[in-house]
């Protein structure tokens, strides 16, 4: 366990010597069934990116919201990629649309996912 926790270390180290960026991947979906006017949970899945320094920001309607993540982890990927997972509490209203948004070095601008109409 220990050597295979290593070895994936030591090939993050080595991307990062080489200076190779991964951009990340966004999935943006519910904790549960979305039931108008019931609170639930949304969760931003981040994924593939290299190194791991990352920007999140949620919006309702294109307005920043306040999230209660008060804890981000970095998780390793045995790829030497990391990913990490952004949540926000709502209640579904008709008509509302949340975006992820993230800032990353292999990004030229800023990334966004979305949820709600027509999703």
């Amino acid at each position: 366990m220990f050597n295979a926790i290593a070895l994936t270390l030591l090939g993050a180290i080595c991307i990062s010597a080489q200076g190779m960026y991964t951009a990340p991947e966004l999935i943006v979906y519910s904790r549960d069934d979305v039931i108008e006017q019931t609170e639930n949970t949304l969760i931003c899945f981040i994924n593939h990116f290299f190194p791991p320094i990352i920007k999140t920001k949620w919006t309702k309607n294109g307005i920043e919201v306040e999230t209660e993540d008060s804890f981000k982890a970095f998780i390793l990927n045995p790829d030497g990629t990391f990913h990490l997972f952004s949540t926000l509490s709502f209640n579904a209203k008709d008509g509302d649309i949340y975006g992820c948004t993230v800032e990353h070095e292999a990004l030229t601008e800023p990334k966004t996912e979305f949820f709600g109409e027509n999703t």
